[in-house]
C-alpha cells in the first residue's frame, strides 16, 4: 500500500466512487469502508474508525456477510473500551 497517507487517499476515493454507483454496491462499499476504517485504527483515529466500522457492518448485515458483522463488531467493541 505504500505509506499511510497514500492508502487513505486510494480507500476514500474507492469509497467515493462507490456512494455515487447505482444500483449502490454493498459489498464493494462495505469492503472500502473497511479498509479505510483499519488505516484509520492504525493512525489512532478511533472516532473516524468508529464511523468506517459502524457504516461497513450496517452494510455488511444488509448483504448477509456475517464474518464482516462480526468483524465490525469486535473493532467498534475495541474501539469503545479505549
Amino acid at each position: 500500500m505504500g505509506r499511510p497517507a497514500d492508502g487513505e487517499s486510494f480507500a476514500l476515493e474507492a469509497i467515493a466512487i462507490h456512494r455515487n454507483q447505482e444500483p449502490l454496491p454493498r459489498l464493494h462499499l462495505a469492503n472500502g469502508l473497511r479498509v479505510a476504517a483499519l488505516i484509520k485504527e492504525t493512525a489512532a483515529s478511533g472516532d473516524e474508525a468508529l464511523r468506517f466500522w459502524a457504516e461497513a457492518r450496517d452494510l455488511y448485515r444488509r448483504a448477509g456477510i456475517e464474518a464482516g458483522v462480526t468483524e465490525s463488531e469486535l473493532h467498534i467493541a475495541s474501539i469503545r473500551s479505549e
